[in-house]
């Protein structure tokens, strides 16, 4: 079950590493915005990205090498945006297949997507801590099955999420 539960903590983790890879994305697409408006022109001067380049300055050729630069740091976030998001719908799809209860929905939600405490959970879910236990239990129970079926049916489920 820990591995069923690690499963389920990297919902917590994608989120929070989504919020983060896009305030870098934003940073990024702002310093590739100013170093493409900054760079000199002269008539030698071909556009960035990967085209061919026939310049004639040191100083347009390190521009244009930074421009550059900003833009493959932008596609490399927005890759990693894209595999955090597979992750979470991953496990979002796995959940829903699970069969869950709405008690256990609610706990496997708040518990592991919204990082709550248990004691929390049991106050929101208007139980006490030892039925939380029970519901826990029996949800990883539902939820590992399916992550077994996917194993010798479809491959790897566990690995898609941890390579992320």
């Amino acid at each position: 079950m820990k591995e069923t539960e690690r499963f389920l903590k990297d919902y917590w983790y994608a989120t929070r590493s989504i919020g983060r890879l896009m305030l870098d994305l934003s940073a990024a697409k702002q310093a590739y915005e100013q170093s493409l408006t900054s760079l000199p022109v002269t008539e030698g001067y071909v556009k960035a990205q990967g085209r061919r380049r026939s310049v004639s300055s040191p100083v347009e050729r390190a521009a244009i090498i930074a421009s550059d630069q900003f833009h493959a740091e932008m596609l490399s976030i927005e890759k990693r945006l894209l595999d955090e998001r597979r992750t979470i719908a991953l496990i979002e799809q796995t959940v829903k297949n699970a069969g869950l209860t709405a008690p256990e929905a609610s706990y496997v939600r708040m518990r592991y997507f919204e990082a709550r405490s248990v004691e929390a959970a049991a106050q929101r879910l208007y139980c006490s801590v030892a039925t939380c236990g029970r519901l826990r239990v029996s949800a990883l129970r539902k939820i590992e099955r399916v992550l077994d079926a996917h194993d010798t049916s479809g491959g790897p489920v566990l690995s898609c999420v941890n390579d992320a």
